[in-house]
């Protein structure tokens, strides 16, 4: 209550504070990246605030660069707080930016409050790639000795050099890496990127695409114990072979650490590799979400088949979503299919099924399939399971939540009488 009575009232006391006789004003000169005099030194004026008050202050305009350099020029305590936020994350998308950077690396305070590194390129088509020509990327990155997390966009590696650039980050604790529209020559190359962050526990795999597809056997560092994957897309004909490439023999990666794996978008085609992810990290996976799995020709919807290839009695926690597609409908079903396939014991805690409901379909209004998920899930095997969370969500500006909704909340709940009874069911709006 305190904090939101004092968010609700930062901007005017903000412009209480700079409307103060200080002599910020001589500062006005800054660069692309918000460098500026008083940023650098410890010579602002000090307004005489309380500190909490001050960073609570700060931590409010976290998100508006414009008005943190403005407070880191209203006053000595602002100053600190400031810096943390102004140059905790930043982003290098030209030959040009690094070069900015440099004044900054005059002043030692200011490259250990660098946490996040975004390395943009023009895209894998251009011709010229401003990562291979930067010669000072490499100088001011080793600056860097507090990075947590590194994206890098948009970049085509036509030689390893460009990759040793990055390398000036392996002896930081980087734990989170992003990598998105990038191509690679040979699979040696991809593995070299991989291993500058020996550090990292979680990745985030987007559009990669390697051109040579060769399993080359070239000796690495110890390996990279990877805990998270993610992949934010439908596993596309160049993404199989880049995730793939992760259960490589000679891949700095590891998935024998692998604890969460998150597939946001698939199809049945791409079951065995997901199924092989899951076996190479068993004994530690214990969270899986899949996005909708689309089904198109007619040995996708052999339903008695594919959910052979997709053992999860392992798992602690499953998220799953459906919608009422054509190219998802039939999944209800599937899934179905997937609980009933054994009695083997489970270690499944909990369960969310998310439902996204376009259109006027009726697919989920099915209390058969209800009915038959229900039993499936109250089995003795299933003696682990905590809850089973149904989320339904809807189009936005749709007309249909406040009709359909309840009425398919409802129905759920009348054709699940098993799990009600336990307690374990539990519909609500996503």
């Amino acid at each position: 209550m305190y904090i939101a009575s004092i968010g609700s009232h930062v901007h005017v006391l903000l412009e209480c504070l700079l409307s103060r006789d200080v002599p910020y004003f001589a500062h006005k000169t800054t660069t692309e990246i918000g460098t500026c005099r008083a940023m650098l030194t410890d010579d602002a004026h000090d307004p005489g605030l309380p500190q909490e008050l001050v960073d609570l202050i700060v931590d409010f305009l976290q998100d508006e660069p414009f008005s943190l350099q403005a407070c880191a020029l209203a006053g000595r305590c602002f100053l600190q707080r400031c810096r943390l936020h102004l140059f905790c994350r930043v982003c290098f998308t030209d030959g040009t930016s690094s070069r900015r950077f440099l004044p900054l690396l005059l002043a030692p305070h200011i490259p250990p409050l660098v946490r996040e590194v975004s390395v943009i390129g023009p895209g894998t088509t251009a011709e010229s790639q401003w990562t291979a020509s930067d010669d000072t990327l490499s100088s001011v990155l080793v600056s860097f000795v507090n990075v947590e997390a590194v994206h890098i966009l948009s970049c085509r590696f036509n030689s390893v050099a460009t990759i040793q650039k990055l390398r000036t980050l392996a002896s930081k604790a980087v734990k989170f890496l992003q990598l998105d529209t990038l191509q690679f020559e040979r699979t040696e190359d991809f593995f070299s990127l991989l291993q500058c962050f020996p550090s990292l526990r979680h990745l985030l795999l987007g559009s990669v695409y390697v051109r040579s597809n060769e399993h080359l056997r070239v000796p690495h560092p110890p390996p990279v114990l990877l805990e998270t994957l993610e992949v934010p897309f439908r596993l596309s004909l160049t993404a199989i072979p880049t995730v793939g490439l992760l259960l490589n023999p000679w891949s700095p990666i590891t998935l024998s650490h692998l604890k969460s794996l998150r597939i946001e978008r698939l199809s049945l085609n791409d079951l065995p590799i997901i199924m092989s992810l899951m076996e190479a990290s068993r004994v530690t996976l214990v969270d899986l979400l899949l996005g909708p799995i689309r089904m198109v020709t007619a040995s996708d919807l052999d339903l008695t088949r594919h959910p052979m290839v997709l053992p999860l009695y392992h798992l602690r926690y499953l998220q799953i979503q459906i919608s009422n597609s054509v190219l998802h409908r039939r999944l209800f079903k599937w899934w179905t299919n997937v609980f009933q396939m054994s009695e083997q014991d489970w270690c499944l805690e909990d369960v969310t099924i998310k439902l996204w409901c376009d259109g006027n379909s009726r697919t989920f209004h099915d209390t058969h399939q209800w009915s038959l998920l229900d039993a499936a899930l109250t089995r003795s095997c299933m003696k682990e399971l905590r809850a089973v969370n149904i989320k339904i969500s809807f189009p936005p500006r749709s007309l249909a939540p406040g009709i359909i909704a309840p009425e398919l909340s409802d129905l759920i709940r009348l054709a699940c009488p098993s799990m009600v009874a336990k307690a374990l069911l539990h519909v609500e709006p996503w």
